[in-house]
């Protein structure tokens, strides 16, 4: 294998489903954990601040870019091994593929994931899901490592605290590196048509083909954002090329060459109105990458 290849201004944009976002003052794709932990010592060695993401499809970067090291676990670090007892994914395995290949295996039920555009890492630390089901309800352990001491943990389901697209890595500065997943009996190829018929339902009801990040916002407790920002008559606003989309409010899209102020606009601009109409405050579902404290504070201060 060839040695960790650290690359300096290094364009985000194309890592990301919004394709919005500056370049990575140094940027790594690690290919194993003894590569992770090699840009990891790189960074300390440098003095510089290390962030991770996995498949950018839940994060808005600022058109800055991000200083310091940004280490990209994705295609590099994909492998999916058949156990007895458990399927285990490495932390970029993108989340649709493990789903398709847990079907032809018979293996493990995922079909709820079909869609989801995200990698097996950021879907437990966002715990995403859908109404069908949730990442949190398969897993039976995870691989962790501490960014600073390089210490590698294995931490159980209930240690992980998983809530509605929550979990303690949002709180616990952790690199999830393994997940590993309870197999299942059952027939993949019903899984397969089950996964099918959730797909043919999101096409009918969320935007495809367009540059966003999924579901901008979280579910107020017994509300949906979507239907919020729809009464609150914000379908197809937008501020240059971000937009809310007109098939399901609670997409902002890139129309094409959105800025990461654009669409940062736009996003105070929905929380201000449905705050206004109905009181309700709505918080991101998002990861907003490179923006300072300034700025957050301008953004909650404008919806206060």
């Amino acid at each position: 294998m060839n040695p960790l290849e650290i690359v300096k201004n290094r364009p985000l944009a194309p890592c990301t489903t919004l394709k919005i976002g500056g370049p990575a003052e140094f940027f790594c794709e690690p290919g194993s954990v003894e590569e992770l932990k090699g840009g990891l010592r790189f960074a300390r060695a440098k003095n510089l601040n290390a962030v991770w993401f996995g498949g950018g499809s839940n994060v808005l970067i600022h058109d800055r870019g991000l200083r310091g090291l940004v280490i990209r676990l994705s295609r590099r670090f994909s492998e999916i091994c058949v156990e007895q007892h458990e399927i285990v994914a490495e932390a970029g395995c993108w989340l649709p593929s493990l789903m398709k290949f847990c079907c032809d295996k018979s293996v493990l039920d995922l079909s709820f994931c079909v869609g989801i555009p995200g990698t097996v890492g950021g879907a437990v630390y966002m715990n995403a899901g859908t109404k069908n089901g949730k990442v949190s309800d398969k897993v039976k352990w995870l691989d962790l490592m501490n960014p600073d001491t390089l210490e590698e943990s294995r931490c159980s389901p209930e240690e992980m605290r998983f809530g509605y697209r929550s979990s303690m890595l949002q709180e616990n500065k952790q690199i999830v590196t393994r997940v590993a997943f309870r197999r299942e009996k059952g027939e993949g190829r019903l899984w397969w048509k089950e996964a099918k018929q959730y797909a043919h339902w999101r096409k009918e009801r969320q935007p495809m083909g367009v540059r966003s990040a999924g579901c901008f916002f979280r579910n107020p407790p017994g509300l949906s954002a979507g239907e919020l920002i729809d009464r609150a008559g914000l379908k197809g606003m937008h501020v240059g090329d971000a937009a809310v989309s007109p098939v399901h409010a609670n997409f902002l899209v890139n129309r094409g060459h959105a800025t990461s102020e654009d669409l940062f606009d736009l996003v105070k601009t929905v929380h201000k109105r449905v705050m206004e109409e109905y009181g309700v405050r709505l918080s991101l579902e998002v990861r907003l990458m490179g923006f300072s404290d300034e700025e957050l504070a301008v953004f909650y201060n404008a919806v206060s």
